[in-house]
């Protein structure tokens, strides 16, 4: 009889097989890009002196300079930022906003997005690096589908050491279960370079002000809408989360608003149950894995100690031969039972691997596997709960914490 570890993991595998299957759908259909609209660019910037400048540049050197309607909101920054957007715009002219005093990125937007004289608008983080390739892509999508909202690009993290790859790996994994809605219309947009209409975006409410994460609130009420949401593989660059703790508050305040806006639009994400429930199954999976390890590590102990008893009457081969037949079969099955969760993981290796001879990227699912995402799992319980107990305050004036 199937126990539920095993039940969950049939379950998992079918739905990953689903995941797989409707991810290359996408990617392998054809978007023409027939023409270059212009394009409202909306960058809110708060304090991001180290930053600003690369996000600015990699726009006018990515697109038609007179199709750019390019918006910068100083969010009242207190370090150089001001000093530095002033002289940036003598060189290229865009239009600068200065806020009298800190909104915040989503009533930024919300007050002065009006003033964008485009119908597309494309608003992108003061630490995202764009390109050709990017708005291009994002481009034909909208030029494919009529119903089409809003879209979003995927994320290449700047390498700063090996935790940044497990992010990468992170982000590609999350990629490719929003890739696979994009038939019908994925749930999520990654708000550090998205593309809006212009109307609808007028038509949702703009952002939520209230909500931890603006972006994904903003793709359910697209969806609650009927229109789509759709995710691109074609990547800009961004800054990952360079210390531990940075990286847990940044996760913590992740999940806690996807979770929020599970809890605020259960019609909607029940209507595209799968990557919740891949998710969910993931997350249980990886926290089960890590316990059986640490359960076959005290079995493991009991296999020396058993060993060292047989050594006192017997030869080393004996001793050998008696613990072969005795566990043999057991860490066989043991180390079967286990592949598994390497073999789901490998597929978010596959687009670090510019060419052949990056096959040994592939050696990056042990880390991810046995290290980071359980740990992520760990936090993602810990942000579910606190998540559920700060839903009631949402509503207020202020954003829950």
């Amino acid at each position: 009889m199937l126990t539920v570890n095993q039940i969950s993991l049939l379950i998992l595998l079918i739905i990953w097989i689903t995941i797989i299957f409707f991810a290359s759908l996408d990617f392998r259909r054809k978007r023409k890009l027939k023409f270059h609209p212009p394009i409202s660019f909306i960058i809110p910037c708060y304090n991001d002196e180290k930053t600003i400048e690369n996000t600015i540049r990699s726009i006018y050197a990515s697109y038609k300079k007179d199709k750019i309607d390019l918006i910068v909101i100083n969010d009242h920054s207190t370090d150089n930022s001001p000093s530095i957007l002033k002289d940036l715009r003598k060189e290229f002219g865009f239009r600068l906003i200065n806020n009298k005093k800190n909104l915040g990125k989503a009533k930024s937007i919300n007050t002065h997005y009006s003033l964008a004289k485009h119908e597309l608008l494309w608003v992108v983080d003061s630490d995202i690096v764009v390109n050709q390739e990017a708005i291009e892509s994002i481009l034909a999508r909208f030029q494919a589908d009529p119903k089409l909202a809003a879209a979003n690009c995927a994320y290449k993290i700047k390498y700063t050491g090996w935790w940044s790859v497990m992010q990468q790996m992170e982000s590609n994994m999350m990629s490719m279960i929003l890739l696979s809605h994009n038939l019908l219309s994925t749930l999520y947009i990654w708000g550090g370079c998205v593309a809006i209409r212009k109307d609808i975006f007028q038509k949702v409410g703009g952002f939520s002000e209230t909500m931890l994460t603006e972006d994904a609130d903003l793709a359910f009420k697209i969806n609650q809408h009927k229109f789509h949401v759709q995710h691109s593989l074609a990547s800009v660059e961004v800054y990952g989360a360079e210390g531990f703790r940075e990286w847990v508050k940044q996760r913590m305040r992740w999940l806690s608003g996807t979770t929020h806006c599970y809890l605020k639009y259960i019609k909607v994400w029940i209507k595209h149950p799968l990557h919740v429930i891949f998710l969910l199954l993931f997350t249980v999976l990886s926290i089960t894995f890590i316990a059986s390890l640490l359960n076959e590590a005290i079995f493991f102990n009991q296999i020396f100690d058993m060993y060292a008893l047989l050594r006192e009457t017997m030869s080393r081969l004996g001793s050998l031969k008696i613990l072969g037949f005795y566990s043999g079969f057991i860490l066989l099955g043991w180390i079967l039972s286990k592949f598994y969760f390497l073999v789901f993981s490998i597929p978010y290796t596959i687009p670090m691997m510019v060419n052949y001879k990056h096959w040994y990227k592939i050696f990056y699912v042990i880390p991810f596997v046995l290290i980071y995402f359980p740990i992520l799992s760990l936090v993602a319980i810990v942000s579910a709960i606190k998540a559920m107990v700060t839903f009631p305050f949402i509503e207020n004036k202020k954003r829950a914490w």
